[in-house]
């Protein structure tokens, strides 16, 4: 974290972690697919004037600018998204790219609820090479009271 940091969290839900960061950092973005959980983010960091909050369509990251996060992380929304396919995933990669500045950073908790831990590994690596990023962590159990394991990438400046 850092105040000079700007986040983007795919899948806020209700912005409970919007509302925790947001003094830690200049700009704390949320994206959700519901617009119940939206209107309920909004009302929890209401007077944040730091954060940003937007219904999405789960599959890009909308009107997120372009190369302006610090940090893209996700999560238990990956799950959803490997459930609707290999394309959503890619589509979802690319659009943390595009919103990472360089040596930004894409951090997933709980790619996938399919059990395989391997499989879920091997396609980290495999989205990691395509869309430019170094895979500094894949499948790491990260907590103790959570069975998520992590899964942290770093944009390839040069890409």
């Amino acid at each position: 974290m850092g105040e000079d940091r700007a986040i983007l969290q795919i899948g806020c839900g209700i912005g409970r972690f919007e509302a925790a960061l947001a003094p830690r950092v200049r700009e704390a973005w949320g994206l959700d697919v519901s617009p119940r959980m939206i209107e309920a983010a909004r009302r929890r960091c209401a007077g944040r004037s730091n954060v940003v909050l937007a219904v999405s369509s789960g599959v890009d990251l909308g009107d997120a600018p372009s190369a302006r996060f610090d940090l893209v992380y996700a999560v238990d929304s990956f799950p959803y998204a490997v459930a609707a396919g290999a394309e959503v995933v890619d589509l979802l990669v690319a659009e943390a790219r595009r919103a990472l500045r360089p040596g930004g950073e894409l951090v997933v908790l709980g790619y996938s609820y399919r059990g395989d831990p391997a499989r879920d590994a091997a396609d980290v690596a495999r989205l990691g090479a395509r869309h430019g990023f170094d895979v500094l962590a894949s499948g790491e159990r990260a907590f103790s009271l959570w069975d998520a394991r992590a899964y942290r990438l770093r944009k390839i400046d040069h890409r």
